[in-house]
């Protein structure tokens, strides 16, 4: 106690204030698009009858992605992640 030591070597930081670019390509997968088809549609038209969509996208690496459902939540994903999959969507009723 009350000893003193040598300073330290100085310690560079970097503080990167740039918001990242916001995700593109964002998608359901292939394999999530099933009521498309199941309906006359297309793999291709972004509707489900999956309760646990995988949504897919690009994003700048190590940023965060969250997707926000008003029903169950969100999910977060850290970048460069290939795919997100939310929380159990409830089913739709007729």
């Amino acid at each position: 106690a009350g000893t003193l030591s040598s300073a330290s070597t100085a310690l560079s930081v970097t503080i990167d204030a740039t918001a990242p670019v916001a995700p593109t390509s964002i998608d359901l997968a292939t394999a999530s698009d099933t009521s498309g088809a199941s309906a006359g549609g297309t793999t291709s038209d972004n509707l489900t009858s999956t309760t646990t969509p995988i949504i897919t996208g690009t994003a700048e690496a190590s940023s965060t992605v969250t997707i926000y459902d008003a029903i169950s939540g969100s999910a977060t994903a850290l970048a460069p992640t290939a795919s997100l999959t939310p929380r159990r969507v409830p089913s739709a009723s007729p």
